[in-house]
């Protein structure tokens, strides 16, 4: 599965798309076919590189903020991310550079 999702992130890259239009457009012979590729790996490539449309694309996928009402107390709350570890050799547990998630968790919690 590892695998698998490696590819499919390599295939999904427009990056990848448009240097195959380009190796593509090379081997063409027929002059109409070869233009055609080249203006398509153009127009792609000013598409992917248009900041405006890529930050409009991505703020679609995105979801709104939740607001909280003020006041009110929660009991728990989630962290996600893999900030502690185990090292064998000392046999100690450690965080990672991912900790300050929970240290802003832990301040929201004992904040109320």
């Amino acid at each position: 599965m590892f695998i698998f999702s490696k590819i499919v992130g390599f295939l999904l890259d427009p990056f990848i798309w448009i240097m195959m239009l380009v190796i593509l457009s090379m081997s063409v012979r027929d002059h109409l076919w070869r233009r055609v590729i080249r203006r398509t790996a153009i127009v792609l490539f000013l598409f992917f590189s248009n900041s405006y449309i890529i930050h409009n694309i991505w703020e679609a996928y995105q979801y709104k903020p939740v607001t909280f009402p003020r006041g009110q107390r929660y009991e728990a709350a989630i962290v996600l991310g893999g900030m502690a570890g185990y090292d064998e050799s000392i046999r100690r547990s450690f965080f990672g550079h991912a900790s300050d998630r929970f240290i802003q968790a832990a301040r929201l919690y004992h904040g109320g």
